[in-house]
């Protein structure tokens, strides 16, 4: 299925519009004001355009699959965006190109590698679009699960109503794994996106995407069903 889901953050703005009537009869006048606020609204698609539909099946060691997340803001407000990935591991030998084993005995390893347009395939800490996107390495936990590894990156831009995020990678590809370790297994790469307002953050409170970050997770505790615990920090 289609990674494509849309998420509402509880973070709104405020936005405020005054008008003032005046009404006037005989002997009396009286003014009177009327604050209207309209309430803002921070909502978030992440769609991965180019991931294969139905999902690929049987995809064998070194084979590569187009998947490139990215996010739309189709809310009302401006606001930071972010991506947290869980990448799946298994224990398994690996092997180069030629066959040669890498590792001499099993390893508990990642099992995909990504790439950012034409760059190489590497590990997702180093393969990601550094240009557009940030690695938050006190939300990355690598050591907690025996069966994924945490990763949260951050927008360097903030993202206007209507605009779209460049894809956080684009391409995936399966880890050359020796026969025998991962045959005929299920895996998953999770991922999930979140934003909050980009206006009236103090910058006393968040002046990096990290604090800026915290903030959200302090309005908006993550829930283990996403992939995470409610204390995301590593």
């Amino acid at each position: 299925m289609k990674n494509s889901k849309k998420i509402a953050i509880a973070t709104c703005a405020l936005c405020a519009v005054m008008s003032v009537s005046g009404i006037c009869a005989y002997f009396t006048d009286t003014d009177s004001a009327v604050n209207n606020f309209t309430v803002g609204e921070v909502k978030i698609d992440l769609d991965e355009p180019n991931f294969p539909t139905p999902p690929p099946e049987d995809v064998p060691p070194g084979g590569e699959v187009e998947k490139d997340p990215q996010v739309e803001n189709t809310g009302k407000n401006s606001a930071y965006v972010f991506i947290k990935v869980a990448a799946p591991k298994d224990t398994f030998i690996k092997a180069a190109a030629d066959g040669t084993r890498i590792d001499k005995e099993a390893v508990l390893q990642e099992l995909f590698l990504v790439k950012s347009g034409d760059g190489e395939f590497k590990s997702l800490a180093d393969g990601y679009n550094q240009d557009k996107w940030e690695l938050l390495p006190d939300y990355t936990d690598t050591k907690s699960s025996t069966e994924y590894n945490y990763y949260v990156f951050a927008y360097k831009s903030i993202v206007a109503k209507g605009e779209t995020t460049a894809t956080l990678f684009d391409k995936v590809k399966l880890e050359n794994a020796v026969e025998g370790f991962i045959d005929n297994n299920h895996y998953e790469i999770n991922i999930n996106a979140y934003a909050i307002q980009s206006e009236n953050i103090p910058e006393d409170t968040a002046s990096t995407l990290s604090e800026i970050y915290q903030v959200y997770l302090n309005q908006n505790p993550v829930s283990p069903a996403q992939g995470t615990t409610t204390a995301d920090k590593a």
